[in-house]
Order: C-alpha cells, then structure tokens, then sequence
C-alpha cells in the first residue's frame, strides 16, 4: 500500500491533540502490532475510539491496514522515517504551550474560550491540551467541586442552638493557626510525633479545654455574649512547598482539606451547643497555595473556608457568621476593636524593621491588634497576639529555639474596655497519651 505523507494532513486531522502530538508514538504502536484493545489502555479511551482515530489515518492513506502491513523491520522503518519527516514541523495553527504557559492563560482569561481567543486557535485545541495534560479551568474546578460538596454534605444535619443575646459583657476569641494537617513529623530518634492520628487527638483535646474554660471559669465571672474564631492559615499541610515535602507527608491536599473542615466543623458546632452564636474570620496561608506562579486564589485554606460556608449555607445554623479573605489579610471587628489578621507579620516586632512594619499595618487598617501565626510558637503582647501550631516540635520551631513552640493555640476575652486579657495559651501535648 502506498503511503502519502504531507503536512497538509495532519493539519486537516480531526484527532484530539494529544494524539496529534505524539502521533509518533501512535503510529509506532500500531507498526508493532498493538491491538485495539492496548492501545484503549494505553491512550484510557474506548475500542470505539481508538478504532475512529485508525480509520481516519487510513482514509486519509497515512497507514495501511494491518493485513497489509508487511511485518519486515524494514517496511516498518520506511513508515515510520516518513513520519518523523512529517512531524519535523508543528502544525502551524496548533496551541504549542507548556503545561505551566496553559495554567496561566487559564489563571488570567478564566475559560477555555478565552484561552482560545487569545492563542488565536480553535476552542477544541484548547480543549485538547487541557485533557492532555490534565487541568481543570476554574468553571470546571467549580462545577465539580459542587457537585462533590453536594454529595459529601446532603446528610450533615445540624440542630440550631437557642441563643439569649445580652446587650452587654464579653467575647471570647480564638486563635487557630498552624494545623499542618496531613504532615508527619519526626523526631531525632525517627520516631512519629505528629501526624493525622496525633492531630486528631490534639483537637480532641483543644476542644474539652475549650469548653472547660467557658464552662468552669469565664462563665462564673464573665457575661460571653458571643465567641469569635480567627483563622490565620497553613491549616492543609499542602503540597510542592518545599523539595523534599512529598517525604514528610501522608495525605494529599484534598483529603487535608476536608480533614481540616471536619475539624472546623466540630469546634464550631460544641460551641454553639453552649449557646454561644459564633463568628468566623478566616485568612490563608502559604502552605494553602498550589504553586509559587499560580494564581493566589486557588489555595487550599480558601478550599477548606469554601466548604465551610458551603456548610454553613447548606445547613443554615442560626447564630453563625462566616467570613475570609482572598487576599492575604483580613479586619475583623471584635466589639470596638479592630483586629488586622495575617499569616504572616514580622517576626520580632520590636526590632526597627518589626516596629516600623506593624506601625504601618496598625495606621493602614486603623487596626489595634495584629493576628498571626506561621512562625509555629505563641507570643503576646500590647499591640500582636501571634498563634502556635499543633505539630509542636518540627523543623521551623526547632530553628526558631523557642520555649513556647510547644502544641498550642490561643484564647482570649475580648470586652469593650481591653482588646485582649485572660489570655490562656491551650496546651495539647501534655495530655496527649492520654487520649
């Protein structure tokens, strides 16, 4: 069987661009003799398909049929060397972008049309590259993850508390920072000290030392009328952070994501069932983002914020307020003050640099109180309330050479004469083994 061979065909080819590509690939299989059925397992399409795509390689007399392959090496090689002279050239009108360059345009123009619009292609090319390399545009991202949301939280029930509001007292608020969940940490010994399981238990603990406060010692001098969360990030361990993070870790983000609303969840709903209406400010971290060039949005702490209010306007509790920020930072009026939340300030805020930084963020937000965490240890003072982390001892708080890096997070109260005071630092390794 003659074979003709012209740039002109491969251009005029509807076949997706993935197979446009390494039609070489393709085509050498099929010299080799692979059935339809390896090449469907190969390419993860139907028989059907892969039969589709062969016919129009043979209308269009670029391969012969299989009976009338001769099965020499010779012939073989003569077939393919006319196709590597074919494929010397990408087609002209071809989406040629990297993976990365793809993700970009994704980022900016928000839709595949868009994409397409701007490289000057048709929409199914886009389409194409988008399969080959396996991305989701953010309208296909949304439309998922919907219908995941939908199927994960149709059987959450949540019983709304019954709420007597008081027109003066205090509020209790809560810093969380720093879970890392999914991360597994090791100590000098090899030994596992923090990991989904510990992590777990930690939150047990934090919540029975939560209720424990409110129960036994604010209520008995303080009238709390409500109890705020600020979240500050770094909740999801994440991935690709850093080189060597695949190795020190056991979940992926997806799993830490709803591992963290699970836990969201919980601390939330046994507040409430005190009677307490609660209030939530929420702000990401580094460890939430995808990668260093991607767009900021698409981090796993505004992943897990997402889903909780998902939940929340899926059950519709009463006495529950939810707010974050797409941006890095976030104010949160906390009776008559302002606290400026941010994962990250600076470090040693009385240092020259540190002084002039959180007087410019405390000018800028008209802010009384900066909120952070990140650096995995508690610190307080006039004007910052910084949150420890629930991994405890890791590499970052081991740098730091702290003696308040111990598994921590932070409670207050809040009233109209001070912004922060009965600070309590909640400890959750001290028990931990017994749990």
């Amino acid at each position: 069987m003659k074979i003709d061979i012209s740039k002109k065909d491969i251009n005029d080819l509807s076949l997706p661009y993935r197979i446009k590509r390494d039609m070489m690939e393709f085509v050498t299989l099929y010299l080799d003799g692979k059935t339809d059925s390896e090449l469907s397992k190969k390419y993860k399409v139907s028989e059907r398909t892969i039969r589709s795509w062969l016919k129009e390689l043979r209308d269009n007399k670029i391969i012969p049929y299989r009976s009338e392959l001769d099965k020499t090496d010779k012939s073989k090689k003569i077939v393919k060397d006319r196709f590597n002279k074919m494929i010397e050239n990408e087609p002209a009108n071809t989406a040629n972008v990297s993976k990365a360059e793809l993700i970009k345009l994704l980022n900016i123009h928000k839709s595949r049309t868009a994409v397409a619009k701007e490289l000057g292609v048709p929409i199914s090319e886009v389409s194409d590259l988008v399969e080959y390399y396996h991305i989701l545009d953010n309208k296909t991202l949304a439309t998922k993850l919907n219908i995941i949301l939908k199927d994960l939280l149709k059987d959450i029930e949540v019983e709304v508390p019954k709420v007597k509001f008081t027109s003066s007292g205090a509020t209790i608020a809560l810093l969380l920072s720093d879970w890392h969940v999914g991360k597994v940490v090791k100590d000098e010994n090899g030994t596992i000290i923090y990991d989904t399981n510990v992590f777990k238990r930690r939150l047990n603990i934090l919540i029975k030392q939560i209720l424990k406060l409110i129960d036994r010692h604010l209520k008995s001098h303080l009238n709390i009328e409500e109890f705020v969360i600020l979240a500050v990030g770094d909740f999801a361990n994440g991935d690709g952070i850093y080189p060597t993070q695949a190795y020190e870790q056991e979940e992926a983000p997806p799993e830490q994501v709803m591992i963290a609303v699970n836990a969201f969840i919980k601390i939330i709903n046994s507040v409430m069932d005190r009677g307490l209406p609660v209030k939530f400010f929420g702000v990401y971290g580094n460890h939430g983002r995808q990668a260093k060039d991607t767009n900021p949005e698409a981090n796993w702490d505004l992943m897990i914020y997402r889903i909780l209010h998902f939940w929340k306007n899926i059950t519709n509790p009463k006495d529950l307020f939810i707010n974050y920020s797409e941006r890095e930072y976030l104010d949160a009026p906390i009776r008559k003050w302002i606290f400026h939340l941010r994962h990250k300030a600076y470090y040693q805020d009385e240092t020259a640099a540190g002084d002039s930084k959180f007087k410019g963020w405390k000018d800028l937000h008209n802010a009384d109180v900066i909120v952070s965490g990140h650096y995995h240890h508690w610190d307080v003072n006039e004007r910052k309330i910084m949150g420890g982390s629930l991994c405890g001892q890791d590499n970052l708080s081991e740098r730091m050479a702290t003696s308040t890096g111990e598994p921590a997070q932070v409670i207050w109260v809040v009233t109209d004469k001070y912004s922060h005071t009965n600070i309590f630092p909640i400890r959750v390794e001290q028990n931990d083994k017994e749990e």
